[in-house]
């Protein structure tokens, strides 16, 4: 009887219990000329209102103003000509430290073939029906 009470509290735990999307890095593109690596959080992408939103996360191959991560989040436009505005951005930094950006976020149109189209395919084949969580991933 106390094994059946105990699984019982246990499949409760896991059924109330808040859920956080785990951060599922895949592979986007490489800056050739730097060698900066880019990844797409695919667990996170997701589509509605005809808008894709996923967060993208460049790794610097060299320390830059002692920034070695940015994490996106960005949102773009299924319809062509494509369109993307970054909506939060984090840097991090070699002391460990993170820090959102306060500063004017940049956006425009998507060039077929550019790092951002390159990226926003990726999402693509990832992303799910859905609402955007507000959940930030893990770098």
């Amino acid at each position: 009887m106390k094994k059946r009470i105990i699984c019982l509290l246990v499949l409760a735990l896991f059924i109330f219990s808040n859920t956080a999307f785990a951060t599922n890095w895949v592979f986007a593109y490489e800056l050739l000329n730097i060698g900066d690596k880019t990844y797409i959080d695919s667990d996170s992408a997701i589509k509605f209102d005809g808008k894709l939103v996923f967060w993208e996360l460049s790794i610097k191959k060299e320390p830059e103003f002692d920034i070695v991560k940015a994490m996106r989040k960005i949102e773009a436009t299924l319809k062509q000509p494509r369109e993307y505005q970054p909506v939060e951005v984090y840097y991090y930094y070699t002391d460990g430290r993170e820090e959102k950006s306060s500063g004017r976020l940049w956006g425009g149109d998507v060039p077929a073939g550019s790092y951002i189209d390159k990226a926003i395919n990726v999402a693509l084949k990832y992303a799910k029906e859905g609402k955007d969580t507000g959940v930030k991933p893990k770098p």
